[in-house]
């Protein structure tokens, strides 16, 4: 039976779980399961243009982002379905517990273009350092600090929930993507996910 497909709303977080060695090694590092646990998540929101898609950090989307009209590495928007429909492995959907309006959904897209439009690469080293090993977890603790200049898949999520006061942290570098869910599971701003594939 397939799975029914979910109503994705902005502010709501998108799980992917990739069956790849490289997403097994995240879930590793991170305190998942592979191939069950996040490897990569991203945003949606609401583009006046665009309509409901993905806003995400990544180097692994295969088509140009749809604001930039090119393949990029870093923050970038996506259509959402197609993004899934073509995503090799499981994908999540974490719907917030209270859906935004549509004051902040105006203020959230404008806040993600921003971004895109201002060419905010991906943050490999902050990915690596965002490991939940004590190595990574001390490093983090005595030399860690928030760097904007360029963002990974969870820092974007952070950030985004953070300016919106939808996610209490005081550093949005320091979140992997299976530390970021168990976190805004534990602050009650997302209910449990929906398996979308």
């Amino acid at each position: 039976m397939t799975p029914a497909e979910p109503n994705p709303r902005p502010g709501d977080a998108i799980g992917f779980s990739g069956t790849d060695f490289v997403s097994d090694a995240i879930n590793l590092g991170t305190l998942g399961w592979p191939r069950w646990g996040i490897s990569h998540i991203a945003i949606v929101t609401e583009h006046p243009e665009h309509g409901i898609c993905l806003a995400e950090s990544t180097t692994m989307a295969s088509q140009p982002c749809l604001i930039r009209g090119e393949r990029v590495n870093g923050a970038q928007f996506q259509p959402i379905k197609r993004r899934v429909n073509e995503y090799a492995g499981r994908v999540w959907h974490y719907p917030l517990r209270v859906p935004i309006g549509p004051p902040m959904t105006r203020e959230l897209n404008i806040a993600l273009v921003d971004l895109v439009e201002n060419e905010c690469g991906y943050d490999y080293l902050g990915a690596v350092r965002s490991r939940s090993m004590i190595y990574a977890m001390i490093r983090r603790w005595k030399y860690g600090r928030e760097d904007l200049e360029t963002l990974f898949c969870s820092e974007l999520v952070a950030l985004a929930w953070s300016r919106f006061d939808l996610f209490e942290t005081t550093n949005v570098s320091g979140w992997n993507p299976n530390a970021l869910i168990r976190a805004a599971r534990k602050q009650n701003i997302i209910v449990p996910p929906y398996r979308w594939k």
